[in-house]
């Protein structure tokens, strides 16, 4: 029988092109996974589109930033020539210059973020509201703003989002804000889905996770790794898993023990 794929290809995408209808909806489901790696953190572009286009998106938006910072009221966006200081000052003036020509006559979203003072607490009534733009904002805030469209497409189409290390620039109380939202039946209606790593334990909770929502990674000696469900220890309702993790019960921590951690002395020469 003479072989019809390449080797250098993958089986799925050869068999679309060769418009396979049997494996297109496979194609299609592996194609829908939403993967969100350190490269797309502060990627904004995704959220500003939506707002820009749906007012109603904006509002969606809003509400979840005022939710992290209540004293985000508005956004506001501005389009403007594409300039020098939205690029990383770490970049060379020769860089800078060629990626200028590249993109001129092109046109930049300015986003900004109107705060307002509590009104309520005298010590803060001398200050005024005013608009903020967001590379000026926390690193979270940021973070959180490149995040939102992509939760909300996967609550309301049902996609899947994998991600690594969500807790990166999140207080835990946005961290279990952002996990709720997928466990709540009125917002995730499309049956969305939320797959991510995290170092942050203080996740470990019954009420934020039920036993077989939470699986530990750990490394073999032979720099494999293995992946296994809290549900095989069998885990009562009243343990406290955060502890127990921290303690050893359920592996996957780093084995920190019997190591020498010398520091150099200035007249030293290691």
């Amino acid at each position: 029988m003479e072989r019809f794929y390449k080797t250098d290809a993958l089986f799925l995408t050869t068999a679309v092109d060769l418009n396979s209808d049997q494996l297109k909806p496979i194609y299609d489901w592996f194609k829908s996974l939403v993967v969100i790696n350190h490269r797309r953190i502060l990627d904004k572009n995704h959220t500003i589109t939506n707002c820009e286009n749906n007012a109603q998106n904006t509002t969606s938006v809003l509400s979840i930033l005022k939710a992290a910072d209540p004293t985000i009221q508005d956004i506001r966006f501005t389009r403007e020539p594409f300039s020098a200081s939205e690029l990383p000052r770490e970049l060379s003036n020769d860089i800078v210059q060629k990626i200028l020509n590249d993109l001129k006559g092109r046109e930049n979203v300015k986003v900004e973020l109107l705060h307002t003072p509590d009104i309520n607490d005298p010590n803060l009534q001398q200050y005024v509201s005013s608009y903020i733009p967001l590379n000026e904002e926390s690193d979270g805030t940021q973070k959180l703003f490149s995040y939102i469209s992509l939760w909300m497409d996967a609550l309301l189409n049902g996609k899947i989002i994998f991600i690594d290390e969500l807790e990166s620039s999140f207080h835990i109380q946005l961290l279990t804000l952002l996990v709720d939202l997928f466990h709540n039946n009125k917002i995730n209606r499309a049956n969305g889905q939320l797959v991510f790593a995290t170092h942050e334990t203080s996740l470990l909770q019954k009420k934020i996770f039920r036993r077989d929502q939470i699986w530990f990674i750990e490394k073999q000696g032979n720099l494999s790794s293995i992946l296994y469900p809290l549900s095989a220890f069998n885990p009562r309702n009243d343990d406290a898993v955060q502890d127990r993790y921290l303690q050893g019960r359920y592996g996957a921590i780093p084995y920190t023990e019997n190591f020498e951690i010398r520091v150099l002395d200035s007249n030293e020469t290691s």
